[in-house]
């Protein structure tokens, strides 16, 4: 049980380095985008990219600092 909660928070602490290394760069949009939909995170088609990404950086930012997902 341990080894597979282990694996869980690397897998989350992996995603998390993902994340913050593909915020900055060219093609941000379409990559959160990917990874909004790889964490479960189910929004509208329509939604504006600004707050699928607002939402994402809050998400990402809410579960780095509190250290749970």
């Amino acid at each position: 049980m341990q080894k597979v909660e282990q694996c869980r928070s690397n897998c989350r602490a992996q995603l998390n380095n993902e994340i913050f290394a593909l915020l900055p760069t060219r093609f941000y949009c379409l990559k959160i985008d990917h990874l909004i939909k790889r964490i479960g995170i189910n929004l509208p088609f329509h939604t504006d990219k600004t707050l699928r990404h607002n939402l994402l950086h809050l998400f990402v930012l809410t579960h780095h600092f509190c250290g749970e997902w």
